[in-house]
């Protein structure tokens, strides 16, 4: 049975519950985000939903995102879980760097490069298979990873498929409703992130035309 980390209003950690109960009665809990960037290509890798999904069925989302679980009676931190989703669903090994790091790592050889973004605290109703809409509380630790190499669907994946897409395309799925609201703040926060570095085209203006 899978057990998550129940939090309050401020992210501190309460108790370890299983998964259903968090679903039943909308508790707060802790999730991942993350973006996989391609900066030779300009590019974002991009998951698209199975339609089957309880939550957002048949939508484009970000490239990576799982819950926190509880291991041993406390919450993993967030890279474990960042690192196990990427490994599960893409099959892509990374390193974590302290953001500034990044542009003194990159490029490397072969894996890819992680920086944590920070937490944001996501509280929304999203569509669901049934057309109603499910109450999620989350405390979101995003992450920006930097990756050329391929990405395969594992025997773990939940997405239907993969595409590398540039700023332009993620924005059209998003300006024609086929994409998550999660992908919409990512894109925004990671394309910022990206130009403030000097890896990116967008800066944050650019992105609200």
């Amino acid at each position: 049975m899978e057990y998550r980390p129940v939090v309050s209003e401020e992210n501190g950690f309460l108790y370890c519950v299983e998964k259903e109960r968090i679903v039943e009665k909308a508790l707060p809990h802790r999730v991942v985000w993350g973006m996989v960037y391609a900066p030779s290509r300009k590019v974002w890798l991009v998951q698209w939903r199975r339609v089957d999904k309880e939550v957002c069925p048949g939508l484009w989302d970000m490239s990576c995102a799982g819950h926190v679980l509880c291991l041993r009676g406390k919450p993993e931190n967030g890279w474990q879980a960042y690192q196990r989703e990427l490994r599960e669903e893409l099959g892509i090994e990374s390193e974590l760097f302290v953001l500034e790091e990044l542009v003194k790592v990159w490029p490397g050889e072969g894996g890819a490069f992680s920086a944590a973004l920070g937490w944001a605290k996501e509280y929304h109703r999203y569509p669901t298979r049934d057309g109603k809409y499910r109450l999620e509380r989350e405390h979101v630790q995003m992450f920006l990873s930097l990756y050329e190499g391929e990405v395969h669907l594992g025997p773990q994946s939940e997405p239907q498929a993969f595409a590398w897409l540039t700023t332009s395309q993620v924005q059209e799925l998003i300006r024609f409703g086929r994409a998550t609201l999660g992908l919409a703040k990512m894109l925004v926060r990671c394309s910022y992130v990206l130009w403030r570095l000097g890896l990116g085209e967008y800066g944050p203006l650019a992105l609200c035309r």
